[in-house]
């Protein structure tokens, strides 16, 4: 890809005309999963005037429509954007659809890597849940309750012995909740895969969850020039933007603003660490806004 510097827009009024949807992460970009950021109902509302679709594509472990339940309690409602698609709902229609192969051969018995709210996963896939790694036939890692990045490396030798797959319905190594770091499931996928296990990934940035996605949104057979993809992380919102040839435009709040600060030396710090990891913003902004009516917090 042809790298440009990265261009500092105040929020999406400069660039709203060159975009007919967009596809917005929700944790860190729309709330932090205890309150909605300031401006983004602003936003969503100046968006849908426009005429422009809005999409929360989400890494997160649970049926999309939980999700929408959970924006409604926030204050994000059914008009305020297009479609919905979490890496749970992802997970859920691959694994019952059954087209691929390696999902054919899953079997039913899952040993769970799992919080008690993300139990709606397991019951619409009929899961048979095993107590013991050697009674199952995968992993089913949702996101644990991690306290240090090892705590499961026991399970995961022993399913690696065991040959088990896993399926890993969460990529994010971790998430920035009510101000506090928690670790995700892509922090247990990431060691299994150390151990030479087989993972299967549901969500951002592996390309599957884009190209289902694109089909919902009817752009398949039209192309990607138009969309604009938003997020706060650069592995993967904006990695996975990178990777499917969409726009990106990173938001410095969530995962983003605990990595770069935001003061007179963020700029340095991104531009160091996106040429590093050859990721690439299209745009960065102080937040999910559509103008700028906070002054202090420029870029």
């Amino acid at each position: 890809m042809i790298v440009f510097p990265l261009l500092y827009i105040d929020g999406l009024e400069s660039i709203v005309d060159k975009y007919d949807a967009y596809i917005v992460d929700l944790w860190g970009v729309v709330h932090d999963g205890v309150k909605t950021y300031p401006q983004v109902e602003d936003c969503l509302a100046e968006l849908q005037q426009r005429g422009k679709k809005v999409y929360f594509l989400s890494n997160s472990p649970r049926r999309s429509r939980i999700i929408a339940e959970q924006l409604d309690r926030l204050g994000i409602k059914p008009e305020h954007y297009n479609g919905l698609h979490t890496s749970g709902e992802d997970a859920y229609e691959t694994i019952s659809q059954k087209v691929d192969p390696f999902y054919r051969q899953l079997g039913t018995k899952a040993y769970p890597l799992s919080l008690w709210m993300h139990s709606q996963l397991f019951e619409d896939l009929n899961l048979t849940i095993v107590d013991q790694v050697e009674e199952a036939s995968f992993i089913l890692n949702t996101g644990p309750e991690i306290n240090q990045p090892e705590d499961f490396d026991e399970v995961l030798q022993k399913a690696f012995r065991l040959s088990l797959p896993m399926i890993c319905v969460n990529p994010d190594v971790s998430v920035i909740s009510g101000g506090k770091v928690t670790l995700c499931a892509g922090t247990v996928a990431a060691r299994y895969r150390d151990l030479g296990g087989v993972v299967k990934y549901h969500g951002k940035p592996y390309p599957d969850i884009y190209k289902n996605l694109l089909t919902k949104m009817g752009c398949i057979s039209t192309g990607t020039q138009r969309i604009l993809a938003i997020g706060d992380s650069l592995t993967t919102d904006i990695k996975g933007a990178n990777v499917m040839g969409i726009d990106a435009a990173l938001v410095l709040t969530g995962l983003s603003e605990q990595e770069f600060g935001f003061n007179a030396s963020t700029r340095t710090r991104l531009e160091q660490t996106t040429k590093h990891k050859d990721i690439h913003p299209t745009y960065v902004l102080p937040a999910f806004r559509f103008q700028d009516i906070k002054p202090r917090r420029q870029i």
